[in-house]
Formats: C-alpha cells, structure tokens, sequence
C-alpha cells in the first residue's frame, strides 16, 4: 500500500490492512515490483529495468532422497567415512562438465550431466529418517525455466535419471540405496514458492547483476524509489544461499534511516 510515494504498509489476500511506515519485503524484485504494488504507484522507466532483469537461466532444482544406506563414495585422497558423510560432495568433474550443463539450460534442454551438490541431512538430524535409514537431498544446476520441447511435468522423471546416471559414476550404491525421492522443478519453485522463474537466487548472478548492481545500481543499498520500502532477500548483496547477509546489510540501512 502506497501513497504520496510512501510505503503505507500491505493488505492481504483476506482483505486485512496492516499499517505500517516501513514494508521490508523478502520476495524477489520482479515479485514486489511488478506483481505486489500497483503500476500507478511506480515509474514507468523502473518498471520496465526491473522487468528486464534476468532470472530465467540461472534455474535449479531440488531433489530429495529416501535412502536405506549411506552412500558409498569413490573419491580419491585421505577423506574418512565421517568427513564424507557430514560433507556437501559436489559432483563435478571439471569445468567442460560445468560448461555443458551450463550451456544445456541456456538452450532450454535437460543437461544430460548435472551439477549436483548433495549432502545428508538426516546425519545432523535423526529424526528425520527411521533409525538405519538416511535422507540426501542435492541442489541441481543449472536447469531451464521453459523447456525447448515437452514441459517440467512431462519431463521431470527423465531429468530425475540424468541426475541418479552422474550421482551412480561416483557412487555406486546409491540406486539400490534409493527408496523414493521428490523432484522439484522450476515450475514448483513458483508456484509453491512465489520464486519467479523458480530462481532461488531471485535473480541471475551474472555480472551486470553483482556487487553494487545487484539487483540494480538504483536498488543495491536495500532501499527503493517508494519512501519507507526496502528489500532484503536473495536478489539483493551479496545474494543468497541461506547467508542472511542482504537481511542484515538491510536491517542497518533501516536503522541508519530511522535515526
């Protein structure tokens, strides 16, 4: 809710107004600029940068496992047991790896060779598995927002096999090991999850939107053009992957304010 060009608070879905002189909002830009706040209330020119954003390739997705065993991993040096099953393992032989998986999802195919960072939560957690028995989840990168051909639906247990082909390379247990596993997919992140685009990272980390672009030069100190909003989630410095920063960096430049 705004008026005279400053944040009044929000109203809900319900229809209850709730009044404030400060709105920090923890959606994604696109989300709060084009889709949170009338057109009327924003320039013209901003709208339209905060539309040109990119946040369509950067695309990744979630897969969590049910397993029966820890998996076993072929990993050369001195790692024990224990360092490899408290670790994150990133499979990812290689740049030419990264690269192709890259350029896959620019061109809206499945990547035939996902990047694939998993670990096991069950191990700092318990509870979340019956005794003997153990979850594994796995960020996948990168994927695409639209598919060339076929939908995320239609196509998510093929990607689901490309992930378990390059996870068995340097696992080879793990198949026998999987009991059942969600896939999540950009479609999901969105609908579920208010992502746009499904980009958990709000926008790409390219280089015109780091540093004190991110997410642009007119937003990067977590202020906006409507007095008394501000934002604090992934799209903003230094991004996301659950660092808190942009909520703390925001949080200072709120009290800077109110002094």
């Amino acid at each position: 809710m705004i008026e005279r060009g400053q944040a009044q608070g929000v109203e809900l879905a319900s229809g209850a107004v709730l009044r404030s002189r400060i709105v920090v909002s923890n959606a994604d830009p696109k989300r709060t600029f084009l889709h949170l706040i009338a057109a009327a209330d924003l320039d013209p020119a901003f709208r339209a940068r905060v539309a040109a954003l990119q946040t369509h390739a950067a695309a990744g997705l979630k897969l969590h496992c049910a397993l029966s065993e820890l998996p076993r991993y072929d990993v050369a040096g001195g790692l024990t047991e224990t360092q490899l099953r408290e670790a994150t393992v990133l499979f990812s032989p290689g740049a030419a790896f990264q690269e192709a998986a890259w350029q896959a999802a620019l061109a809206g195919e499945l990547p035939t060779e996902p990047v694939v960072a998993a670990f096991l939560p069950s191990v700092y957690d318990p509870s979340l598995a019956p005794a003997g028995k153990f979850t594994w989840s796995a960020y996948v990168t990168w994927a695409p927002v639209q598919l060339k051909r076929g939908s995320w639906p239609e196509r998510k247990a093929e990607m689901a096999e490309n992930i378990f082909r390059v996870v068995e390379r340097f696992s080879p247990n793990f198949r026998q090991a999987l009991v059942d596993y969600r896939l999540l997919t950009p479609d999901q992140f969105e609908k579920e999850h208010f992502l746009t685009d499904g980009n958990i990272h709000h926008v790409d980390a390219t280089a015109s939107q780091i540093l004190w672009r991110r997410p642009l030069e007119e937003l990067a100190h977590y202020r906006t053009p409507v007095a008394g909003l501000y934002l604090c989630g992934a799209g903003m410095h230094p991004w996301g992957e659950v660092s808190g920063a942009p909520g703390h960096n925001a949080a200072h430049t709120i009290l800077d304010d109110l002094k």
